[in-house]
């Protein structure tokens, strides 16, 4: 949702998702937003780096660890399903 007041946006409880394979650049996609959102429309977001998680993860000796140590070899994406 947005508003505006006093000529200055407004954001509240959005969420923005940036997809892709390893090294595509959305890292640095998100750095780049988080500083243009911060200093033209000083609002404050924060990057969560998902794929350094699941890296760590996959190196845990768990059954989830094995789990998305292959999905991880494989190329695919990751996806959390709601039971």
């Amino acid at each position: 949702m947005r508003t505006y007041e006093g000529g200055q946006m407004k954001i509240f409880g959005s969420t923005i998702a940036l997809l892709g394979r390893s090294g595509c650049g959305k890292g640095t996609q998100s750095k780049l937003l988080i500083e243009w959102l911060r200093d033209r429309h000083g609002v404050g977001a924060r990057y969560v780096y998902v794929g350094s998680e699941c890296r760590a993860l996959a190196k845990t000796d768990t059954i989830s660890g094995q789990r998305m140590k292959m999905i991880l070899d494989a190329g695919k994406l990751y996806y959390i399903s709601h039971y």
